[in-house]
Formats: C-alpha cells, structure tokens, sequence
C-alpha cells in the first residue's frame, strides 16, 4: 500500500462514507476533503468534517498506519497541531498532536472498492514501459487528448524555467536570452554546452554593428569560439586578422577553449564548424532575435531567417581547409524544427509568464502544431500502443507524459491512469 494511493482514495472519496466513525467510535461525516497541499506540512487543506455533531475546519494528514505519525515526527512538530482528522489505511498507534491532545482517526482499510486496489496494484507492478500500455485502448479518446494536452503545458512551463534562468543572468535582456537559445539548439545535444558559452559571450551589439556582413560576424563567432587561435588556412588566417582587429578595439578574448568542441563521431553536418557559419548567416540577417520574433510572428518569415544561407565559404566546405563533395545549404528543416520545439516555444511561453499575456503562451503552442513530430524512441513506444503523435505538440506532449508520469509510475496523478484505475 502506498501513500500516494491514500491520498488518491481521500481526494476523490473512492471510499464507503457510509456510517463513518472515528477509532474512538463517534460519528463522522466528510463535509469537504480539502484542497491537496503540494508544500510542507499536513497533506489537506481547508478540509470540514464533522465529529459527534460538531463541525471542524482545519488540515487532514494521511498515513499508511497510524504508528507513521510519530516515525515522521508530527508529534512533536506544533504545524500539525491543527489536523482535524488522521487518515490512515491501518491504525497501529495512537497519535497526538504536540500539545498532547488525541487526533480523531479515520481507517479506510475495509471500506475501499477491491477493484480499485488490483487495479492500482496492477499498473505500479507493470514491467511495460508504458504501465497502462496493454490496456490502453480501453480509455477514452478524450480524456487522452486532455492529458496530452496537459502534460505539452508542463513541458512548456518546465523548459522556459531555463530561458527565465537566462533572462535573470542577462539583466532582461531577451535579445541575449534568444541568443543563447537558439545557440545552444544548433549545438544539439554534443556540442550544446560550448555554444551555450558562444551565446553568453557573443556582444549583439558589435554584431549589429557589422551592419550584416557575414564575413565579420564569422571572424567574432569563430573568434570567440576560439577557433582561430590555431589558424587552418587561408580563409581561417582571414578570419583572425578580422578579430584581432576586433579584439584590439574591444578588448575581446576568446570564450572557449578548442578542445570544448566535438567532431568525434558527428556527420559532417553537424561539425560545429559549419554549424558557425550556419549561425552568422542567421545573424546576418537578424542579431536582434528575439525582437524580430515578437514583432513578426509568421512562421514562413521565421523560417527564412533560421534557414538563411551561410556565407559562400561555408556553402563549400563543412571545416576549415575541408571541402564538401555538394553545396551546403543554412540549417536543414530537422534543426529548424528543433529551434521551434526546444529554443523558441520555451522562450515565449516564457515572456508570456513575464508579460502575464497567455497570448505568447498560445503562439508558442500554434508553433508546435505546425511542425512535423519527433521521431524517436518514446514516441515510437507509443506508437507501438496505437498512439501516433500528429505533430510536434503531440509528440512533446507524449515525451512529458512518459518521463514524468509512465516511467516514474505515478498512475495516479495521470488522468489516464486514474480513469483505468477506476474502471470497475
């Protein structure tokens, strides 16, 4: 038996309320279960029974047996001492409270439908990587729809918890948060920490004063990025005459060291060198990110900027003094669509939380609709029960719903998980 279940069975009263009475023998009666408190101290809030004719408002706390009142030290801790009820699955113990007064106590075991605990059991016991998988298509269309639809928002408000962390490290600055982003999704998963540092150290506005041309945002991205202290070639030597110059002026040093970046094992379309030079002809379009997305939200003008072509050099070659066999092109629609779901969409569901405008929080959601779902192996797990993701929203939705809930077996906050619980 769990705690969580109890709290399950006392929040929707899964239980017989018929001739309820205390361990002491006196009638109760459940006004109002309480509200579910996810903080420190008793589990309910707000609750009202009634006790012998007498009504009470207070805290309700919840244990597997009694005797867990005093294990978890509650008798001695004053911020239980307005509990009205002790809810427990086996009474063992007397409790009190710290003033030394007895706890009216309420045992659930025996009055709780069978079928409600196999099925409980039954899930928590799954060895699927999806508990309810086997029986998943006993659910309702809806509710499914409804969790997904939930647990996309969770994965929103959890990711744009990072870009929030960027905004308070850059004094506010949107702009530099975009930046930061949208660096850290061209870097994808191997080389995400070093772009990350090119993001935080890149200077927006001596890249605006490039007025756009690429060859001078090349040599401060590469610059920073530290690839030029070692020059391979012509074009490279180029770059770092550029910086240094830059570098003399402004003071400018480089950000990372060149042994941060990963080429090991990457397609030459993913070596960070050409993911630089992807990046300048990005920001030889626009170096004001974040503004340009607030102000033209159309998806096609975003796409021309996050899919810009990179400077003739880079459409040749994917490292210094490395020639490609074919013309390379800016970022593939794979990485755009990644920018949308893993930099963008975080980020304005994060400047809605700090405008209070759910305006940015519902286009960060038409965004997700618009692209293609991800490909992998969560979403083929779901696929393989007979649920494919439509788009991106769906797919982002089932990832959260199978890290937060399924892999973690916690059935019973899922709404698909309780309704399965619940069937007779």
């Amino acid at each position: 038996m769990q705690e969580l279940f109890i709290s399950y069975i006392w929040q929707y009263q899964k239980f017989d309320q018929r001739n309820l009475l205390t361990t002491s023998g006196e009638p109760l009666t459940i006004i109002n279960p309480g509200i579910l408190n996810s903080n420190a101290g008793p589990d309910f809030d707000q609750s009202r029974v009634r006790i012998a004719e007498i009504d009470w408002r207070g805290q309700v706390e919840l244990h597997v047996r009694s005797s867990d009142w005093d294990r978890h030290g509650h008798q001695n801790d004053p911020a239980y001492n307005n509990v009205i009820l002790h809810v427990v699955w086996q009474n063992d113990k007397t409790a009190y409270r710290a003033d030394g007064t007895t706890i009216p106590t309420l045992v659930l075991e025996g009055k709780v439908d069978k079928s409600l605990i196999t099925n409980h059991e039954t899930l928590i016991s799954s060895l699927e990587p999806i508990p309810c998988g086997p029986i998943f298509y006993k659910v309702d269309p809806i509710r499914k729809l409804s969790m997904i639809d939930r647990t996309v928002v969770e994965r929103l408000e959890r990711k744009s918890g990072e870009a929030l962390e960027y905004l308070n490290q850059t004094n506010g600055d949107w702009d530099q948060v975009a930046m930061i982003m949208i660096c850290k999704g061209m870097g994808l998963k191997v080389n995400a920490p070093p772009f990350q540092k090119l993001g935080e150290r890149a200077n927006l506005k001596l890249l605006a004063q490039t007025g756009g041309t690429i060859k001078k945002i090349e040599a401060l991205l590469f610059g920073w990025a530290g690839l030029l202290e070692k020059p391979r070639g012509d074009y490279a030597l180029e770059l770092k005459h550029t910086f240094d110059f830059y570098s003399q002026k402004h003071g400018l040093k480089p950000a990372i060291n060149a042994h941060e970046w990963k080429f090991l094992r990457l397609r030459p379309a993913n070596f960070p060198t050409l993911r630089i030079g992807q990046l300048a002809g990005i920001l030889s379009q626009e170096t004001r990110l974040f503004s340009f997305l607030v102000k033209y939200p159309d998806l096609k003008k975003i796409e021309a900027v996050l899919r810009a072509a990179p400077s003739e050099y880079w459409q040749k070659h994917y490292d210094f003094e490395k020639p490609s066999g074919k013309k390379l092109k800016g970022p593939g629609s794979t990485t755009f669509d990644l920018l949308l779901i893993n930099a963008i969409a975080p980020m304005m569901v994060a400047y809605s939380q700090t405008q209070d405008d759910p305006a940015y929080t519902e286009y960060a959601l038409s965004l997700l609709e618009k692209v293609k779902p991800e490909q992998n192996k969560i979403t083929r797990i779901w696929g393989g029960i007979g649920y494919n993701a439509k788009n991106a929203l769906d797919s982002q939705g089932l990832i959260e719903l199978y890290h937060q809930y399924c892999a973690q077996k916690k059935c019973l906050s899922c709404a698909i998980g309780t309704s399965l619980i619940s069937s007779p």
